[in-house]
């Protein structure tokens, strides 16, 4: 589907892979869908946006989840979540793989 290995389709690539997939879309719904898709304008759809698309927005039940969980790993408060911070709460040392 990405043919040119960008990590990301461009219209050509997702109308070719739509019909390769045989994908039943009218043919003059295919850009439409796809501007629909590139939520960020660039020409291109990358995996997230293609994932958002198809998910569409979570719950308020399921994002207020998320929400605690990044609040608790974010323990510096940076907003970011960094190795620093998952190192607090994740000792690998002891998994089968480490070890």
């Amino acid at each position: 589907m990405d043919d040119d290995n960008s990590r990301s389709v461009d219209l050509y690539e997702f109308t070719k892979a739509i019909k390769d997939y045989r994908v039943a879309i009218p043919e003059d719904d295919i850009e439409t869908i796809f501007i629909a898709i590139d939520s960020d304008g660039s020409g291109n759809v990358d995996y997230e946006e293609f994932l958002r698309a198809i998910r569409g927005p979570m719950n308020a039940f399921r994002q207020g989840l998320v929400d605690k969980a990044f609040t608790k790993l974010d323990a510096d408060g940076s907003g970011a979540i960094d190795i620093s911070d998952v190192k607090r709460f994740y000792n690998a040392s002891q998994h089968p793989d480490v070890l």
